[in-house]
């Protein structure tokens, strides 16, 4: 990702999304001015415990540099523009729940875990840690509805997710 805000997720194209939706789940909408000066890469969460489920423009500013994909997009918790584009997003999402658990690779052993409720994980950071660092994606994270950790990672996160 090009984005100096870090992020735990991997971008999933916006158009994947809607296959995605727990059933009888409404999400929430709202407006957010979003605006990439000078061609750059911007980006920002919208919350750590929401799960983005669209994003369109509301109205353009940029005088047409808005197209999906390009311009502008999201991954679980984040949004981007970039390329010019400045505008009003609609961005809608649903609301996630977060609960602090405690995940410990004993041995460097693979521990996987469902997190219990859990329809996809949305984001997971670590709050403290005992042993070796964790670092995301590398000897901890999320894959639907289930956290683990590797590598000798011992910590405790902050998990949230959508029910």
């Amino acid at each position: 990702m090009y984005s100096s805000v870090r992020s735990t997720v991997p971008f999933v194209p916006y158009w994947h999304y809607d296959r995605m939706l727990p059933a009888n789940r409404e999400p929430h909408c709202a407006l957010l001015k979003l605006e990439s000066w000078g061609w750059k890469f911007f980006s920002r969460p919208v919350m750590p415990t929401a799960w983005i489920t669209s994003m369109t423009v509301h109205k353009d500013e940029s005088g047409g540099y808005c197209k999906p994909g390009s311009g502008y997009g999201f991954s679980t918790n984040e949004v981007w523009v970039a390329h010019g584009c400045r505008g009003y997003m609609k961005i809608c999402a649903l609301r996630a729940t977060c609960v602090t658990k405690s995940l410990k690779s004993d041995n460097y052993a693979y521990l996987s875990e469902k997190v219990p409720g859990a329809c996809y994980v949305s984001s997971m950071e670590v709050k403290s840690r005992d042993k070796p660092p964790c670092v995301a994606g590398v000897n901890y994270g999320f894959t639907g509805p289930y956290v683990w950790a590797r590598g000798g990672c011992q910590a405790n996160f902050s998990i949230c997710y959508v029910e």
